[in-house]
């Protein structure tokens, strides 16, 4: 399926954000785009404009958006169209100056990233500014925009997926858990939580006692993308601690997890995963998901048959947490062709 199409943003799509409903531009709004354009300090930012700028260049512009395929929306706010928002080439955007300095195109821009960047094949978004409009260049450095090149009018500015995911962390929540990236700052809890012989040696990576630079690097390596191959952290929502961690990796995806010692037998691992998983299979269209399960592990064993996988495989694996060769449990969830967990 077309990136554009899945994202919502074709140009024929509408969506909101809390103050503004962001529609496909229509010939009824001819004479509010006119009525737009004509303020010349509106203008002044788009040189390439016709000026004076009148009925019928707006009627122009909404007949070639509405036969070319365009990307290009209007902005209302309580029934009135105060401006524009454009993803072709470059992520453009006007606003009626009275609408100015209300953080409205930050909120419209930020709107339309969120449904691209969703999509995991998604790639970097450009745009630029005028030298002489510093506003709009502060509204994109808030985005997340950087500069990458510049001349003697304009300033060119590029916005990377991970730039973006690290800015707008992915966060999942259930009624006891927030779900969220794993950052370096983590790194000494998170060794402390996991360093422990119960929960090192039931996994494949992680090492009994290791210190805080060697999770760092561990938790960089798993850091959240936008796709596939990241771990999360798993808080309680009540007290803000962190018990736990949850990510998917691999091909075809695989679903792992820990939960401390001390927060064992209370449902957290059911619960954090089967969250995930509601998540990620749409997110990522998945077909199916795989897991593993140490042979003398019966609690995740049981979670896995919970959350419906079933074992296919037994595997003998080697981790740095045991000194001997140990069996695991091989497991696979398949999915409908709709990508939703049956």
């Amino acid at each position: 399926m077309d990136i554009y199409k899945k994202a919502g943003l074709t140009g024929r799509d509408a969506f909101s954000t809390e103050r503004l409903d962001i529609r496909p531009l229509g010939a009824d709004d001819a004479s509010a785009l006119a009525d737009g354009m004509a303020d010349p300090q509106v203008r002044r930012f788009m040189p390439a404009l016709p000026d004076p700028y009148g009925l019928s260049d707006a009627e122009a512009f909404i007949a070639r958006v509405q036969t070319g395929g365009s990307r290009d929306w209007a902005v209302w706010r309580d029934g009135a169209l105060i401006g524009g928002l454009s993803f072709n080439t470059e992520l453009g955007f006007w606003l009626r100056r009275e609408h100015w300095g209300q953080g409205l195109a930050f909120e419209m821009s930020h709107a339309l990233l969120t449904r691209w960047f969703a999509q995991p094949q998604a790639w970097p978004v450009y745009s630029s500014y005028l030298r002489g409009n510093p506003a709009s260049g502060a509204v994109q450095s808030k985005l997340g925009f950087a500069p990458h090149a510049q001349d003697e009018t304009r300033i060119r500015t590029v916005l990377a997926p991970e730039q973006w995911h690290l800015a707008n962390p992915w966060v999942i929540e259930t009624d006891r858990l927030r779900i969220a990236p794993l950052e370096a700052r983590h790194a000494a809890e998170f060794a402390t939580l996991t360093g422990v012989e119960e929960i090192a040696k039931m996994t494949g990576s992680m090492k009994i006692g290791w210190g805080g630079d060697e999770v760092a690097a561990w938790i960089n390596t798993r850091r959240w993308r936008g796709v596939v191959g990241f771990v999360h952290g798993i808080w309680l929502k009540e007290t803000d601690t962190l018990i736990g961690q949850v990510g998917m990796g691999g091909t075809p995806s695989d679903i792992g997890y820990v939960i401390s010692p001390e927060h064992w037998g209370q449902g957290y691992a059911s619960e954090a995963a089967r969250a995930m998983l509601d998540a990620a299979i749409p997110r990522f269209e998945l077909s199916e998901v795989v897991a593993s399960a140490f042979q003398d592990n019966p609690a995740s064993q049981a979670v896995l048959t919970k959350l419906g996988f079933k074992v296919i495989a037994e595997k003998e694996v080697t981790v740095p947490a045991r000194l001997e060769p140990t069996m695991i449990y091989k497991y696979r969830l398949s999915l409908s062709t709709e990508g939703s967990n049956p």
